[in-house]
C-alpha cells in the first residue's frame, strides 16, 4: 500500500459481500489520501460504528491513518480497493 510504504498496513476481506480493508499506521498519526469517492467509502474505528470523517480532496479523499480502522467500501471491487490503496499517499496531519 501507499507505494510500498513500510509505514501502513492494511489487508482486505469480504463481510457480508461488502469489502472492508482494516489499516493502521504503524507509528504514528498521519493521513491517507486515497483515490476513491467519498460517497463509497466509510471509515470506521469499530466496524458498525461510523466515527471517522471523510474529506473530499479532488477526485480522492483523505482518511485518518493511526490506529486501526477499518473502511468500508460500496461499488467497489477487491481489484480496485487494491489498486486505490497502492496508489494513497500518506502525509502529515495539518
Amino acid at each position: 500500500a501507499a507505494g510500498g510504504s513500510k509505514e501502513l498496513r492494511a489487508f482486505i476481506f469480504e463481510r457480508k459481500n461488502e469489502f472492508y480493508v482494516v489499516y493502521w499506521h504503524i507509528s504514528d498519526s498521519k493521513k491517507l489520501t486515497i483515490p476513491l469517492n467519498s460517497a463509497d467509502i466509510k471509515v470506521y474505528k469499530n466496524i458498525g460504528q461510523e466515527e471517522t470523517p471523510v474529506s473530499e480532496h479532488g477526485s480522492s479523499v483523505i482518511i485518518p491513518l493511526n490506529d486501526r480502522l477499518y473502511l468500508k467500501a460500496s461499488n467497489v471491487s477487491k481489484e480496485q480497493l487494491k489498486k486505490a490503496f497502492a496508489k494513497a499517499t500518506i502525509s502529515d496531519l495539518l
